[in-house]
């Protein structure tokens, strides 16, 4: 097997190489996961350019992540090796970062593609463009602060607490604005 790689961005604002990455051990609460497919974000783009929310170089970039469930950390209880899943990166950490062959994720940031669900059609490709946007949207929906404040369905008396009512959400063009009304 080939040492696995990673694109990094070794100076602010500098030019992306490649190089060589460690595969990490996950810890309590982290799933490692192999990718499959990663998607461009503005936030990627944008902390470049900017040379923002890095604090040091040389650095891995990238949110948006689909892959395969490789190992558990400890307390993992509800993945399995070899489970299909999408998930975020964590700003600033460069191990769970998506321009890489395998990242660390946070297993209660992480979504598991059932086999059934409407996920599930989705090619590798299409799905890693979903996290961040719609957390995107669920924290402009849900958060209390900076947000609409709306209860959340994921709670308790949550779950259908909002059918049949008219809701506007601005932007619906954007891939945020379609998770909105998703």
């Amino acid at each position: 097997m080939s040492a696995p790689k990673a694109l990094y961005l070794t100076t602010a604002k500098g030019a992306f190489t490649v190089g060589v990455a460690p595969i990490r051990k996950p810890g309590p609460g982290k799933l490692l996961v192999k990718i499959h497919a990663t998607a461009l974000n503005p936030a990627d783009w944008i902390r470049h350019a900017l040379d923002i929310m890095i604090d040091k170089y040389p650095t891995i970039l990238g949110e948006d992540l689909s892959g395969t469930v490789e190992e558990l950390g400890e307390g993992v209880t509800n993945f399995e090796v070899g489970d299909r899943v999408i998930t975020e990166a964590t700003f600033n950490v460069s191990e769970g970062a998506s321009f890489q062959q395998y990242a660390l994720a946070t297993a209660n940031l992480t979504a598991k593609v059932r086999r059934y669900s409407r996920l599930a059609l989705l090619s590798f490709e299409e799905a890693a463009s979903i996290p961040l946007g719609i957390t995107t949207a669920a924290i402009g929906l849900y958060s209390k602060v900076g947000g609409a404040g709306l209860f959340p369905p994921w709670e308790e008396g949550g779950r259908g607490l909002y059918r049949g009512k008219p809701i506007v959400v601005f932007g619906v063009a954007s891939s945020v604005g379609q998770f909105g009304v998703w």
